[in-house]
């Protein structure tokens, strides 16, 4: 939890034009975002995991070389 509070207690002692009410904004669509990648990331991992387990082929290893 020490993390946390000192991140929200950075937020509120910036030194910046901005209000704090739209740091704190600032600073939940930057903790989605980060959400969302992560989220994304596992996504694909599973994908790539559940489509190797079931032995098909990568698009590399399917594909005719055309010349």
């Amino acid at each position: 939890m020490g993390i946390g509070r000192r991140s929200i207690a950075g937020i509120f002692t910036c030194q910046s034009p901005l209000k704090p009410s739209l740091r704190l904004i600032h600073a939940r669509m930057h903790a989605q975002a980060l959400t969302l990648a992560v989220l994304s990331s596992a996504a694909a991992y599973h994908y790539y995991e559940q489509r190797t387990a079931r032995g098909e082929p990568n698009n590399n290893q399917g594909m005719k070389k055309l010349d």
